[in-house]
């Protein structure tokens, strides 16, 4: 039984729905490697850009520069916490799992992005329970969060 989820109007699968994890952790380090850059940038030209924002029309090339500089890294900023966010709900709802096992294959698996053979490694098991466990695990996430 494949039970799904509904996000921005699509419905998932819940084993997609925590996929989704490491799409949105790599997003995130893109961010920060693009603010980094953007600050480098700034700093470089020893403008303090920190200031409110300027509100009247920019009187040179230097200046407008700074504004959509500064711009740029607000809107990246405000990405960056609404990113981490969406990990952080993705991750407190594996931790809503009433089974310790089932957190931990979920955690390892989707959070950490660990083969079957490194979570079987760690936690003791064969391959074949591994997958099995996996399996039962994400059955159990569909019915704690609803998701069925």
């Amino acid at each position: 039984m494949i039970n799904t989820v509904a996000t921005d109007s699509k419905r998932i699968t819940a084993k997609e729905y925590l996929k989704e994890i490491k799409y949105k952790q790599q997003y995130l380090q893109r961010l920060k490697k693009r603010r980094k850059a953007l600050h480098l940038n700034v700093s470089f030209g020893a403008i303090d850009y920190s200031a409110d924002r300027v509100q009247s029309t920019p009187k040179n090339k230097l200046e407008e520069a700074a504004v959509r500089l500064s711009e740029s890294l607000e809107r990246i900023d405000n990405d960056i916490v609404k990113v981490s966010l969406e990990i952080d709900d993705r991750i407190s709802s594996i931790e809503r799992l009433p089974s310790e096992a089932d957190r931990n294959i979920l955690f390892k698996r989707y959070v950490e992005h660990k083969s079957f053979e490194q979570i079987s490694a760690e936690m003791g098991y064969t391959y074949n329970y591994t997958c099995n466990l996996h399996g039962e695990a994400l059955n159990n996430f569909d019915e704690v969060l609803n998701f069925s």
